[in-house]
């Protein structure tokens, strides 16, 4: 899979365990289930579109088919296994390209009755560098052919591994790092305050300020991190976890084993092999996943204003497609829908509009609609096979 990647926070902390292992807390306080809408809630994408756009200010918008970031992407994904998780996302296109925008019930939603050690454990095992201590987390944005579609998703790195990243083996968090002015790529985009703003939109009072930080870390020394009990040991955590990891193309795992915080069992993997393997094997699902993307992306651009919700129901197998309710939020502030459309090719808005488009999940290979039969979702058949009969569910192989 061929990949251009975009550092957020241009350095994850490192992985840099202590020489003796103690034993930690259990995870207290707050968390918010989407920490990018709970910073910058109104406009939780444009911190994304601004890396981009600065970082690469000629960057081919048109060539986009689809920006999610990972949250999104693995739940119509878990949709597409038959897997039972509600979920809400906002749809708007934006030039040729169509976001997709989670959406929770609020933008400062908390996780309830957070337990276990995810997050005491990468707080006292991983370090983040002196000139980027402050970062509230670390984001990516990676950009892949998925069947056909040209995708940038943006996901959340736990930690590099700092020989992978052919790093000197100086004491973590001291290192003197000075951004390069002739580099772009040394970029750190935060929505907390700053001596230096550049090219700043505000959401909710909060200035989104660029600043030059860190260094450059390759995506092959990135790593994701999970924290299990001892009593789990036969339970396959790194099987459960790689459709996730291949949504983000996360090549190292770390999964560390606690008895009452207590982490003497700790395995650092490289599972390169691993993706690419469940990648091979899931052939049929991949296909069937690109197909219910160019689905939306469609419905997207057929609706009247560009303009869709996708909504699952707890213990529903049918995915909803509405149109938005009035007063939701935009994709992107005005100034950066303006610029990512400069190049727009195509234009959304056709005589068709399906906003009660059921796309059924689970083993079904049928679509569930409440509008007459000729309000197919598109006159292109992405799916190879009859629109009367299946209505591009995105749930055959093809």
């Amino acid at each position: 899979m061929a990949m251009w990647v975009l550092n957020g926070a241009r350095k994850p902390p490192a992985w840099t365990p202590p020489v003796e292992n103690v034993k930690l807390k259990e995870d207290s306080g707050d968390f918010y289930r989407d920490p990018n809408a709970a910073r910058y809630p109104d406009l939780p994408m444009d911190p994304a579109v601004e890396a981009i756009l600065t970082i690469e200010p000629n960057f081919p918008t048109s060539q986009i088919d689809i920006l999610a970031c990972s949250s999104t992407l693995g739940n119509l994904l878990r949709f597409v296994r038959g897997e039972n998780k509600a979920f809400r996302m906002l749809v708007q296109v934006v030039g040729d390209t169509v976001f997709v925008i989670r959406r929770e019930n609020s933008p400062t939603q908390l996780i309830p009755d957070v337990k276990g050690y995810g997050h005491t454990f990468p707080e006292s095992y991983t370090t983040w560098a002196s000139n980027v201590k402050n970062s509230a987390s670390h984001q990516r944005i990676i950009r892949y052919d998925l069947g056909g579609l040209d995708c940038l998703v943006r996901y959340e790195v736990d930690g590099y591994l700092r020989h992978l990243a052919k790093e000197e083996a100086t004491e973590p968090g001291t290192e003197d790092l000075k951004p390069s002015a002739d580099d772009l790529n040394d970029l750190l985009v935060s929505a907390l305050p700053s001596r230096e703003p550049i090219a700043v939109g505000p959401s909710k009072g909060k200035d989104l300020t660029i600043l030059p930080r860190g260094d450059a870390i390759p995506q092959a020394a990135i790593f994701d991190l999970k924290t299990r009990s001892v009593y789990k040991v036969m339970e396959d955590t790194l099987g459960g976890e790689l459709p996730r990891l291949w949504v983000g193309q996360i090549p190292n795992f770390i999964l560390a084993r606690h008895k009452s915080g207590l982490f003497n069992d700790i395995e650092v993997s490289e599972v390169r092999q691993q993706i690419d393997d469940w990648e091979s094997r899931e052939q049929d699902l991949i296909h069937k996943f690109a197909t219910l993307l160019r689905t939306i992306i469609a419905s997207a651009k057929e609706s009247s204003d560009g303009k869709l919700e996708l909504l699952r129901q707890p213990d529903s197998s049918v995915l909803e497609v509405r149109q938005q309710a009035a007063g939701a939020n935009v994709a992107l502030s005005d100034r950066l829908f303006a610029r990512w459309s400069k190049d727009k090719s195509s234009n959304f808005g056709t005589e068709n509009d399906d906003s009660g488009l059921h796309v059924t999940g689970g083993a079904e290979t049928h679509c569930e609609d409440e509008q007459a039969a000729d309000d197919d979702v598109s006159d292109e058949d992405f799916t190879a096979c009859s629109a009367e009969e299946c209505g591009y569910c995105g749930h055959c192989k093809y």
